[in-house]
């Protein structure tokens, strides 16, 4: 029996023992699958740390690994039918009523390194692959200078592939020029950060270069408010604020404080397409009567109303905002009727409250008690929200052909158009693109900045003050040339509309929850709407041409993405989409 044990079975010879080489192999094959991933891990973050160089410095760095701790945290459970999103509050109530396709999510270090990974597991892909892949990351603004504005497209393999197979064929659409400038990325297979994401502006030298002329910038001079003028405009911003329920006052140091600023009257201009196009090819800002331009039934529309006409859709359409996403247009609208009944409809929002420091001694905000009852009142849910009119087929088509009516058709690649819904206080900030803004429901008050003025105010700062208006107190007594700026105040009902042009500061106050109202912003056609010197399109073709046309490439692909999959791309903190 003891020789049977040590020789194994009858006639066999003994087996030698492999637990101990196994072992070593399962060892040695461990080590070196984590060595491997090491390496990776290294090489990855080693381009992460090298491209947010381009972000600023150590501080931008820093901010943006918040950033994307805070997605990774958020980014656990995802739709399936969603475009990269992540779940937040509200958002299930989309996934329950449908699903929609859209884009969602920021998450930078996913988004660099996951294409990697899927590169290692699938078929490699070809050089113009890998340029389309990255023009994914292109942004026309630093992040650092942006408050974070930059591409939230961090979807799927699926939806990456989408992207890319969108992008290679519109190329042949470009022009010869822009794919000349092109060229050289698409042999690569790749697009330097420095294309993609331009370096922060050197805004103390732009605004010492604009302040440096004895001439104050041009721009056609319009009437100043006089203070009774002011007073007027003040009383009507508190009575249609929850406010007017418990004072008429007018806090003692906010009238002087816009007495200390260039406070001026707009530009009125006749209620037609044809003048509308003339502003804009100016570069004025402007006021105008839009109740001949769209539809009557557009005007003191409900959301209620518009969510009848979209029917059982409506609640496929997403609703996006700053803070929680209130979810479907249709769970939006509901909200909307629960919380804002008359006696609630209007908001803590006013500019007579500008929350500013004092002015010699004086008030420059309401009395505490009445802050206090305004504030326990006040709806707790998102008051803001945005959604892409072509997310409304039915609103959509009630509207006209813009760019056509406008004679700038010829002059637009593609032309977005926006709806802005509920209470907001705004943030004060400029973009790219020229605007035509329609209020169509409820209040608002305009601040805006004429375009020539943006680098002598500013230095061209997209967000100054932390985008929460205008200069307070402190700023003006610091620096008195802030003064001179003009500073168009403009209140709008339904009906009203303004427009404004790339590169001006403006800042909308929506003071009542029930406001509609409904832009147009237009991505040029190549080297076209560089109506003025001063407008952002004539500002990039002298800084980079190469950029100039990546944005063309990616407009282009954009819209080939929404029409081939109807998806869409969102941009700007995750409110404003692209489609």
């Amino acid at each position: 029996m003891g020789e049977a044990d040590a020789t194994g079975e009858e006639g066999t010879a003994p087996k030698e023992p492999k637990t101990k080489r196994r072992s070593c192999c399962g060892w040695k094959g461990c080590s070196c699958a984590v060595l491997v991933l090491a390496l990776y891990v290294g090489y990855c973050l080693a381009k992460i740390v090298e491209s947010l160089t381009h972000f600023g410095g150590v501080n931008a760095r820093s901010l943006v690994w918040i950033r994307c701790l805070q997605d990774i945290r958020s980014s656990q459970t995802v739709s399936q039918d969603w475009y990269g999103a992540f779940q937040r509050p509200g958002s299930e109530q989309i996934s329950l009523e449908g699903g929609i396709k859209a884009a969602l999510g920021m998450n930078y270090v996913n988004r660099l390194v996951r294409p990697k990974v899927f590169s290692l597991l699938a078929d490699p892909w070809d050089k113009e692959s890998h340029m389309c892949w990255r023009l994914l990351d292109y942004m026309w603004v630093s992040p650092v200078t942006s408050l974070f504005s930059y591409p939230s497209v961090y979807g799927g393999y699926e939806e990456i592939k989408e992207w890319i197979k969108a992008c290679k064929k519109v190329w042949p659409e470009l022009g010869n020029e822009e794919k000349m400038l092109l060229h050289s990325f698409r042999e690569a297979g790749d697009i330097p950060m420095e294309a993609l994401i331009p370096p922060p502006d050197d805004v103390r030298y732009l605004k010492a270069v604009a302040r440096s002329s004895d001439e104050l910038p041009i721009w056609e001079e319009t009437d100043k408010y006089t203070d009774d003028e002011i007073k007027e405009v003040v009383r009507r911003s508190i009575s249609q604020s929850r406010y007017g329920e418990y004072t008429e006052e007018i806090p003692e140091g906010i009238l002087e404080y816009y007495g200390m600023m260039n406070i001026r009257k707009p530009h009125v201009i006749p209620g037609t397409w044809g003048a509308i196009g003339e502003a804009t090819r100016a570069g004025m800002i402007t006021k105008f009567d839009a109740r001949n331009l769209l539809p009557k039934e557009l005007f003191n529309v409900t959301f209620k109303t518009m969510v009848e006409w979209e029917g059982d859709h409506a609640k496929r359409i997403p609703v996006f905002a700053d803070g929680p996403v209130p979810g479907s247009f249709a769970h939006y609208a509901k909200l909307k009727e629960q919380y804002d009944t008359p006696a609630k409809k209007k908001s803590s929002v006013t500019i007579a409250d500008e929350g500013r420091v004092t002015v010699n001694g004086r008030r420059n905000s309401f009395d505490p008690s009445v802050i206090q009852q305004v504030s326990v009142q006040d709806s707790e849910y998102t008051r803001a929200g945005y959604v892409h009119t072509r997310r409304l087929p039915e609103f959509h088509k009630k509207l006209p052909n813009v760019e056509k009516e406008m004679g700038i058709e010829g002059d637009v690649l593609r032309g977005q158009s926006m709806l802005w819904l509920g209470s907001t206080p705004g943030g004060f900030h400029y973009d790219e693109e020229a605007n035509v803004y329609v209020q169509l429901s409820g209040h608002s008050f305009a601040f805006l900045v004429p375009q020539n003025w943006t680098e002598y105010f500013t230095g061209a700062i997209r967000h100054p003050w932390g985008s929460g208006g205008l200069p307070g107190i402190s700023e003006l007594e610091k620096d008195p040339k802030l003064r001179d700026v003009p500073v168009f105040l403009i209140p709008i009902g339904p009906g009203e509309g303004i427009t404004l042009q790339s590169r001006t500061y403006h800042r909308f106050m929506a003071q009542t929850f029930d406001r509609i109202a409904l832009n147009w912003f237009f991505i040029p056609r190549w080297r076209k709407m560089e109506y003025t010197p001063a407008d952002w399109y004539s500002i990039e073709a002298n800084r980079s041409l190469h950029r100039l046309a990546l944005r063309q490439l990616w407009a282009r692909t954009l819209t080939r993405v929404y029409e081939d999959t109807g998806r869409g791309i969102i941009y700007m903190g995750t409110k404003l989409e692209y489609i």
